[in-house]
């Protein structure tokens, strides 16, 4: 007799229990039982089907899937069926059935079992599903599209649509993954992400400027799914890759309360930049934001005493020396602070500025130059030097906005002695020097007016830097000795450096010279003119 595929060996093959009361001419699906068991042929070519007598194609009429039977065409109902599943059945209560050998396909109906542990087993639950379990229950498993999954029987998206892979999932500490690496290196665990613009496994076909490369999502139930994202980290391409060159950046990104999606908040680019709310870097930090909101805050978490530092910001060298500073302390109580200004000169910082709780600007240096140099103009011998352009602009402005009687723009001290001050009057200015009687110790009149005054050599005489203007004016060594209050420095003075040290003249403190001999001058006069009176009246 002859026969479609293997021929049958009996006592080896198994005849499946009748299907046909399921016939209706609408199922082709069939579960393949022997005794009522589920059994799995293995392949098409594993059992032979016959549909009222007459034997069907295999892979062609029908399929088999597992323990299911799939005809092409549905059986009518009354058609008689027939089935033999061809194969032999492995009695494992042999005794010798220790080492077999298994040259094809071994079919099971359900699951492998580990002997002497019956709750260990390696079980085929559905079709294309394989799962492993241990003390009897369930702990990985294999479904029909390839995910594996663990803690969990069924696969679900988190954080998007698409289900991933490798799931994990359970309801206490165990919904983890732990990477440990045992060397004696300096190398840990690694997680690596990849990315090439190929279409098959195995490709190398180089990616792109901007290519995302890898993305880490954090997410949570919202009441209907875990589709929500409230945070990721991503990788991108950062510039043109090529062979052993591959530039990244990284992005950090959060959702707002009241939406469904993250923003980017921070990225380090890579030149090693890192921009909060900027896409764009100039600086190795860089903070942008909307209304004002660009905003970096140190804030000290114990408390502080007057005088302690609330933060500071230092500036360094590449051996790590800090050259300046600018910190905060506290000055007096708990919302009042002074800002610090260091800098540092042969690597010991001190302070320079200060500005205190209250807007009071203080030079702790005692050295202010506003303007482009700090040596040019004799700056670098003044505590308070102003360069300005004097064509267009004012050197010193002072204003009294209420137009006072008296108003004190300046004030000179010399110790705690007031000795001078400039005020203004709603329209005239007065240049006043200390003069009350009270400083004031042997005091005596000027007897020798006309005859000091007639040694003043007054000249005619252009300055050498302005040679188109003529000037009335005095030589002040030749004026040291007649007034010397009036002169400051000394004639033909050199600096260290042997540069002119140039002396001045205040000329108004010739004044008193002058009114002296103009007084001995009008008595002379009005002596004269009595003797002329006189003579006139003989």
């Amino acid at each position: 007799m002859g026969y479609i595929g293997p021929s049958p060996n009996p006592g080896q093959n198994r005849e499946v229990d009748d299907i046909s009361s399921g016939f209706n001419g609408s199922e082709v699906n069939f579960t393949l039982q022997v005794s009522s068991q589920n059994v799995s042929p293995g392949s098409s070519n594993a059992i032979i089907v016959s549909l009222g007598g007459v034997v069907q194609n295999p892979g062609t009429d029908y399929t088999v899937a597992a323990s299911t039977l799939t005809f092409t065409t549905a059986p009518a109902s009354g058609l008689a069926f027939f089935g033999l599943v061809l194969g032999q059945q492995v009695d494992t209560s042999d005794a010798n059935f220790s080492n077999p050998v298994i040259t094809g396909d071994l079919s099971i109906e359900d699951k492998i079992v580990h002997t002497g542990d019956t709750n260990t087993a390696i079980r085929f639950p559905a079709v294309d599903t394989v799962t492993a379990e241990t003390a009897g229950s369930e702990r990985a498993r294999i479904d029909s599209s390839g995910r594996l999954l663990l803690g969990t029987n069924t696969s679900r998206a988190a954080g998007g649509n698409t289900h991933k892979l490798f799931q994990i999932e359970s309801t206490d500490a165990t919904s983890g993954l732990s990477l440990t690496r045992n060397s004696a290196t300096t190398t840990s665990s690694i997680i690596s992400f990849a990315k090439s613009r190929g279409t098959s496994n195995g490709s190398n076909t180089v990616i792109q400027d901007d290519d995302e490369l890898g993305r880490i999502k954090f997410s949570g139930a919202d009441g209907t799914d875990l589709l929500s994202e409230a945070a990721r980290i991503q990788s991108f391409v950062d510039g043109t890759p090529g062979s052993n060159d591959m530039p990244g950046r990284l992005t950090f990104s959060t959702t707002a309360d009241g939406a469904a999606s993250p923003t980017e908040r921070m990225r380090i680019d890579s030149s090693g930049r890192v921009g909060i709310g900027a896409s764009s870097m100039q600086y190795l930090l860089d903070i942008h934001g909307a209304s004002g909101n660009a905003k970096l805050n140190l804030q000290r978490t114990n408390g502080a005493s007057n005088g302690n530092a609330y933060g500071s910001i230092f500036f360094s060298s590449s051996g790590g020396n800090s050259n300046a500073s600018i910190i905060a302390h506290r000055e007096s109580g708990e919302d009042n602070a002074y800002l610090a200004f260091q800098t540092s000169s042969g690597g010991n910082l001190a302070e320079r500025m200060r500005i205190h709780s209250t807007g009071v600007v203080q030079v702790v240096s005692e050295k202010l130059t506003l303007g482009t140099s700090v040596t040019n103009g004799g700056a670098g011998d003044a505590n308070f030097v102003i360069e300005f352009n004097g064509q267009t602009t004012n050197s010193i402005k002072t204003r009294d906005t209420q137009a006072h009687s008296q108003s004190n723009h300046y004030i000179f001290i010399s110790g705690s002695t007031e000795v001078g001050r400039i005020f203004t009057s709603s329209s005239s200015t007065t240049f006043s020097t200390s003069s009350d009687y009270r400083l004031k110790e042997n005091v005596v009149s000027i007897s020798d007016g006309i005859s000091r005054l007639k040694t003043l050599k007054p000249y005619r005489f252009n300055f050498k830097v302005n040679t188109d203007t003529t000037v009335d004016g005095f030589l002040a060594h030749e004026v040291s000795s007649i007034v010397p209050e009036a002169i400051s420095g000394t004639k033909d003075e050199v600096d260290s450096d042997n540069k002119p040290v140039y002396q001045g003249i205040d000329q108004s403190k010739l004044v008193p010279l002058l009114t002296a001999a103009l007084q001995e001058a009008i008595a002379k006069i009005e002596t004269l003119e009595t003797k002329v009176a006189a003579l006139e009246a003989a």
